[in-house]
């Protein structure tokens, strides 16, 4: 009799136990969705414009790259959901291409159609409804400089 006594408690500790290390196991089903938990590659779909280049003022390479993205066709970056992008100004597009995302690292690769073998990797950020980009390929005073995008259209391009 108080073996099963004994055994009785065992099973229930056993039961609260297996209960209690359940609830510490959440799924990523049991989460909801939240801005800090949407990916990335949820949150770059649509149309960004160029609101700013940021570095530092003193940095002349700073102001030549703001010139460069204003004149180079950064000013416009469109991402569609198939994993296609197109760069333009605001009347003519000057690049376009495929590109993809490593979620873990926050990293953009774009690969051109006009040139195949290169393909430019930006570090990206979201932060209040901003995609901010930084160049992984420079170094110095390009690696200082930011392109901050605010988005002007979700989801599907407007050229669809």
């Amino acid at each position: 009799m108080k073996a099963i006594k004994i055994y009785s408690l065992l099973f229930l500790f056993t039961m609260m136990a297996c209960i209690a290390v359940r609830a510490q196991h959440k799924t990523t089903a049991d989460v909801p969705k939240t801005t800090e938990t949407v990916k990335h590659i949820e949150k770059i779909v649509g149309t960004w414009e160029l609101q700013r280049v940021a570095g530092s003022k003193s940095n002349p390479e700073r102001r030549r790259q703001e010139a460069d993205a204003r004149n180079n066709g950064m000013q416009i970056i469109d991402f569609d959901p198939e994993g296609r992008y197109k760069m333009q100004t605001y009347n003519e597009v000057v690049d376009s291409g495929s590109y993809r995302l490593n979620e873990q690292h926050g990293i953009l690769y774009l690969h051109s159609d006009a040139d195949q073998q290169n393909v430019t990797e930006w570090k990206i950020n979201f932060k209040n409804g901003q995609l901010s980009l930084r160049s992984r390929e420079g170094r110095g005073a390009a690696a200082l400089v930011r392109y901050d995008y605010t988005r002007i259209r979700e989801g599907l391009s407007r050229n669809q």
